[in-house]
């Protein structure tokens, strides 16, 4: 007797456990109890390849499963794709790359023309932080003042972190939507300095987390639920920036540098206390081996890094490492590339002020810029960010509202530039006929360029 035919005998012996009536017998694996499957009709669990059709595999669970890049139906497929009649996946006639994309479009993660990283027709094309569209280069442009850089990361529903949003700190009410749950657990993003992408770590894919580059995504109507329905698999659309194949399982620390937008990522070594660096194309990077950290990274191709002991070095593009000189002790604030040297925002011990200081790329000397204005008395303050004019951004609490601060260099002040209490009545209801967003700071950080 053939394996096939045995193995009906005793589904057959077995028949009472399933619902179908007659007892045993299906007709999708519906008709049958939990954990069982409807093999040739009958309800059982497979024991093997074999008992499966020619396109599925037995799995651990005793149930049959497609293969990759086969189906039973479209679900089991990636999107864009159907289960044509050999119960192959295969990509819809509709989606690129079977049609051609326009000169400024791309064929995305999910087989949708759309405008590539940074490209435009007009303004509205650009994501909210961007200034313009300019119409002689189509490309989206950055505001040219100090700060429209500085976003938050927040949500459109208290408590939520499937409803992920980003704004500009100072503008709110102009939100961008298309992340999951799995997006900026590390609380780490940055803004691309060329396109304005915003790029973010990814937590949940198959082989690793990977790094992403944003692609905007919309708020739509459900006309039976009489809902704005934040977007399914958002994250699903969005480029790979890297997968980290050094480390796919463990890596951590990443950081962008200035001006070019490049990408470097940490692999954990001496029991995860420490980090080798490797570029996007998983070569590891010269000097910046068995380091704390690395924090900010010039166009010049200078790394400042914290080494294994914690102290502060430049490390050159030869990968030789300098020692910082100069920089009074006291806990970091923020840090920020600025043309050819490092910024940093610290706390003064010795002087007990919050300042800003330039560390040279090439000579590791550090001079002081400036001090910054006084900062209010808030509870649960925090600086978080630079701009290009070496503001500090920061997140704080008035009451039970957050606020983010912005604190200039004296002579200047700091003001209150975002108000959760200011969210509009009305505002992220789901159910209103229109959909009026506001960004607010729930599982929150900020954000900037490099």
């Amino acid at each position: 007797m053939t394996p096939r035919l045995a193995l009906l005998a005793a589904l057959l012996a077995l028949a009472g456990a399933c619902r179908l009536d007659p007892a045993g017998r299906c007709d999708v694996r519906a008709d049958c109890s939990p954990g069982l499957d409807c093999l040739q009709g009958i309800c059982a669990a497979c024991g093997g390849d074999f008992d499966c059709s020619g396109w599925e595999r037995c799995g651990g669970d005793g149930l049959c499963a497609p293969l990759a890049g086969r189906c039973d139906v479209a679900a089991d497929c990636a999107h864009g794709e159907y289960c044509d009649a050999t119960h192959t996946c295969v990509l819809r006639a509709d989606h690129c790359p079977n049609v051609t994309c326009g000169t400024l479009e791309r064929c995305d993660p999910e087989h949708h023309c759309t405008l590539q990283p940074g490209r435009c027709n007009v303004a509205a094309d650009c994501v909210a932080w961007m200034a313009s569209c300019d119409t002689a280069t189509d490309r989206c442009l950055f505001s040219t003042v100090a700060g429209d850089d500085v976003l938050a990361w927040g949500t459109l529903a208290e408590g939520t972190d499937d409803r992920i949003a980003v704004a500009r700190a100072s503008a709110p009410a102009k939100v961008e939507v298309g992340f999951d749950a799995g997006s900026g657990a590390d609380a780490r993003a940055f803004v691309d300095p060329i396109t304005g992408e915003l790029v973010y770590r990814h937590t949940g894919d198959v082989g690793g987390d990977t790094l992403r580059r944003f692609n905007r995504d919309s708020v739509v109507r459900d006309p039976v639920a009489a809902l704005w329905l934040h977007p399914a698999g958002p994250s699903g659309d969005d480029e790979l920036a890297i997968d980290a194949t050094a480390c796919p399982e463990t890596w951590s620390g990443w950081l962008m540098q200035g001006v070019s937008g490049a990408l470097l990522y940490g692999c954990p070594t001496a029991g995860g206390s420490l980090a080798d660096f490797f570029d996007a194309a998983g070569a590891a990077r010269p000097g910046l081996q068995g380091l704390q950290a690395a924090l900010a990274w010039t166009a010049g191709d200078y790394v400042l890094v914290r080494d294994a002991g914690g102290a502060l070095e430049v490390v050159s593009p030869a990968g030789a490492a300098m020692a910082v000189s100069g920089l009074p002790a006291g806990a970091h604030l923020a840090y920020r590339t600025h043309a050819t040297s490092f910024r940093v925002a610290l706390h003064d011990d010795s002087a007990g002020a919050d300042e800003l200081w330039e560390i040279d790329q090439v000579t590791g000397v550090a001079a002081m810029a400036g001090t910054y204005a006084s900062a209010p008395a808030y509870s649960g303050l925090g600086w978080e960010v630079m701009d290009s004019d070496g503001s500090l951004y920061g997140r704080a609490y008035v009451g039970v509202n957050e606020v983010i601060l912005e604190r200039s260099l004296s002579p200047g002040t700091t003001a209150k530039i975002y108000d959760e209490g200011s969210m509009p009545a009305g505002a992220n209801d789901f159910a209103a006929a229109t959909f009026s967003p506001w960004l607010r700071l729930d599982r929150s950080f900020l954000v900037t360029r490099p």
